[in-house]
């Protein structure tokens, strides 16, 4: 929903619309949706932080191994 109009304001902050509200929310449909909602907040909460911890592992850098080239001892003649 987007924003709301000053109707649906005036009506939301009466006594009317607080009545409202709570009786709804005190409802088996206001309470199921509260529940749907609160799932999906947590799906989408542990989605994230599972995406942080991917994102903030730490790459090992395999090092490489460096040849010692060894020079024979050159004669001078």
């Amino acid at each position: 929903m987007g924003k709301w109009s000053p109707a649906q304001r005036r009506y939301a902050q009466s006594e009317k619309g607080k009545l409202a509200r709570k009786k709804y929310q005190q409802s088996e449909r206001g309470k199921a949706t509260r529940r749907a909602y609160l799932e999906r907040r947590k799906t989408r909460l542990a989605e994230l932080k599972q995406k942080q911890t991917e994102e903030a592992k730490p790459v090992e850098k395999k090092e490489k191994s460096v040849k010692i080239k060894s020079n024979p001892t050159e004669k001078k003649s």
